[in-house]
């Protein structure tokens, strides 16, 4: 039995962490000392000095601040992938909007195109052409016959006197089957 109890009290003893404090400090060329005697650091930098258990206490606290930090970094760089797919996806709807918008039908683009051509044809009849405003949607294109259009609209210039004066018009367009010219066919205008 007192083999067992002397054992016992060799075990205890060796297994028993050393309670010393432990200090260190940082000098001005920035090296980090330890010291367990408190006298061995400089008056200097005796004010600054920190104890085993803050030193502790800070690697916890900058290993922690270390995993986090990084948490932090992988959610914010999902974050942007997610954005940046928001952002690609966006895009690519607006690029399909303006394929829809930009792609008309042949009608369409023949319409439009007999409306510019009236409006160049109805400066012709002005009095002032440069002062000549046309409408934006207010005009009725319809076709007559096969390449022949009648377009009805309205214009906004200055008459002789320099005053607005809004002039209706009826114009009769024709253009050549191949594709080439516009013909001016009949004009009327009234106020």
């Amino acid at each position: 039995m007192k083999f067992y109890i002397f054992f016992l009290y060799i075990f205890c003893l060796l297994s028993t962490n050393s309670f010393a404090e432990i200090y260190s400090y940082t000098d001005k060329n920035g090296i980090t000392h330890f010291t367990d005697n408190m006298a061995n650091i400089p008056e200097e930098y005796r004010k600054k000095f920190k104890t085993s258990a803050e030193i502790k206490s800070q690697k916890y606290e900058t290993e922690n601040t270390k995993k986090f930090d990084k948490k932090v970094k992988v959610e914010n760089q999902k974050n942007q992938e997610i954005q940046e797919k928001d952002n690609d996806s966006e895009k690519k709807v607006e690029k399909i909007n303006k394929k829809k918008k930009n792609t008309l039908t042949y009608n369409e683009k023949i319409k439009l195109e007999a409306w510019k051509m009236a409006k160049r044809f109805t400066l012709d009849y002005l009095k002032n052409p440069g002062s000549a405003k046309f409408p934006e949607n207010s005009y009725n294109i319809k076709e007559a016959r096969s390449y022949e259009w009648e377009i009805t609209s309205y214009v906004d210039a200055h008459n002789d006197y320099g005053a607005f004066k809004r002039v209706y018009f009826k114009i009769k367009l024709s253009k050549e089957y191949n594709g080439g010219t516009w013909y001016l066919e009949d004009f009327k205008s009234w106020d």
